[in-house]
């Protein structure tokens, strides 16, 4: 059982090369932001004062890594990922105008198996610890617009295993500047949207593998029923795009590595009272490169205090 464990292992690196590492792209296209995480009320903050905690709860099964060409790129491949992931917002006690800033964290808990043929791997562990030290907000004087300019840190917790097949964090730094809107339009429809870029600030010094930089947006609308103001539909997509090359010593990487994925997503979220609300959301990716296709579904609560 060992020696056929370790020839499946030799067999999955020697076809990993054979691609020249396209299956590995932006290390399985994978980012340290979790893609499709926002698009519900991303501008709205804590008032000066205030807190808010927020939770999120995520689940993706892939049965299919897609390479550069849109075919399956890694045989028998199968992933299944659930993260909890807890974060906190607090807006400090100052405000000028309709500005204030506010600071965050996020710990995300995360489960990850993958199977390659016939061979599989789980890990358990924290993934990439994100910190947000500085957000610049601003609401306009209506009080219909609310937007908020920061920075992500996301640093890696340890643990990391190149020999493991699966993996809780992808084993390097990066910083992802954002910005985030919502807009109330009118009582019944709004819109909000976030975006930004991860700029990886290192190889993964196990695998030597330098990702690229990441653009992504998360856009939603949502439709609030005048006979129930605390109900709200929304359709939430998200596009991500490589921006540059993936490198790694001595390999040419077909395309660059560059991953990319559309997907389309509808949402339900509900107000439970003014301090805590939650939501439901589906994605479906309709089209991927250089990555697994993933269909995520979230659930989302957060509390004010």
């Amino acid at each position: 059982m060992k020696s056929s464990r370790k020839l499946a292992r030799s067999i999955y690196f020697a076809l990993a090369a054979s691609f020249s590492h396209a299956a590995c792209a932006t290390e399985l296209g994978l980012t340290n932001y979790p893609i499709g995480v926002n698009g519900i009320l991303d501008g709205i903050l804590p008032r000066p004062g205030g807190t808010v905690l927020l939770n999120y709860y995520f689940y993706d099964k892939s049965t299919k890594y897609i390479n550069d060409k849109g075919d399956s790129g890694i045989p028998d491949f199968e992933n299944t990922t659930f993260v909890g992931a807890f974060r906190t917002i607090h807006t400090w006690n100052y405000s000028n105008g309709g500005w204030t800033i506010s600071s965050a964290f996020n710990v995300p808990i995360v489960r990850s198996k993958t199977s390659i043929m016939g061979m599989s791997d789980t890990d358990t562990g924290i993934g990439a610890i994100d910190l947000e030290p500085i957000h610049v907000n601003y609401v306009n004087p209506s009080n219909t617009f609310f937007s908020s300019f920061f920075v992500d840190i996301f640093i890696k917790s340890g643990g990391y295993d190149s020999r493991r097949l699966a993996n809780v964090h992808q084993n390097y730094n990066a910083i992802t500047p954002l910005y985030s809107y919502t807009w109330f339009i009118n009582r019944n429809w709004s819109t909000s949207a976030t975006t930004g870029i991860e700029f990886p600030l290192e190889r993964n010094d196990e695998t030597l593998y330098k990702s690229g930089d990441v653009f992504f947006i998360h856009p939603s609308v949502e439709y609030t029923p005048t006979s129930n103001p605390k109900l709200h539909f929304g359709f939430s997509p998200y596009y991500i795009k490589q921006l540059s090359d993936d490198k790694l010593p001595g390999v040419r990487i077909e395309g660059g590595g560059q991953t990319r994925a559309t997907g389309l997503g509808a949402s339900v979220r509900y107000d439970f009272s003014e301090k805590v609300s939650a939501v439901l959301k589906y994605n479906n990716e309709v089209s991927a490169r250089n990555r697994s296709e993933s269909d995520p579904l979230w659930f989302q609560i957060g509390y004010i205090f």
